[in-house]
């Protein structure tokens, strides 16, 4: 699976500068504001690893995920646990079983404005035991709050892939 394309480089030390400025920039306008802050924990066994449509692991998997939300604003941190040795990462070096081949950092913030519900983040996805780099996509998200709730959403990677 192609997903982390590449070892970090330059231009990946500065996607993640920008992704890590981002939450510089809002979190401190989200915990000023008073309110509690919310968490939640989930945690999975799941048959297979599906990510947008591909089979990135054919067997199964534990996923486990913390996120702590105040104000419209969420950090999540999420892991993908090999739990044998069927993925699709191509390992040259060895099975994937018993290690963790993903972990994603995720920062959203959204917020509802005349009957849309709109929502702007970042994505830092890191692939260790895989040989993969990491990367950041950008995203935003766009729904009418109506029965047929109309969505458009667009993801863009500003790191390996360069693609939206």
């Amino acid at each position: 699976m192609q997903r982390g394309l590449g070892k970090s480089s330059g231009k990946s030390m500065r996607s993640r500068n920008v992704f890590f400025a981002l939450v510089l920039l809002v979190a401190p306008t989200a915990f000023a504001q008073s309110g509690p802050v919310h968490f939640s924990f989930d945690s999975a066994v799941y048959s297979k690893y599906v990510w947008r449509g591909l089979v990135a692991d054919d067997g199964p998997v534990w996923q486990s995920s913390v996120t702590a939300s105040i104000m419209g604003l969420s950090l999540n941190y999420w892991g993908n646990f090999e739990l044998d040795n069927s993925n699709n990462y191509g390992l040259p070096f060895g099975s994937g079983s018993g290690k963790f081949t993903e972990f994603d950092t995720t920062l959203t913030y959204e917020a509802s404005v005349l009957g849309w519900d709109w929502s702007v983040g970042g994505i830092e996805y890191d692939y260790p035991n895989t040989g993969q780099g990491k990367t950041v996509e950008l995203f935003g998200t766009l729904t009418h709050q109506s029965e047929w709730s109309p969505t458009i959403e667009i993801y863009t990677d500003i790191d390996a892939a360069n693609g939206t």
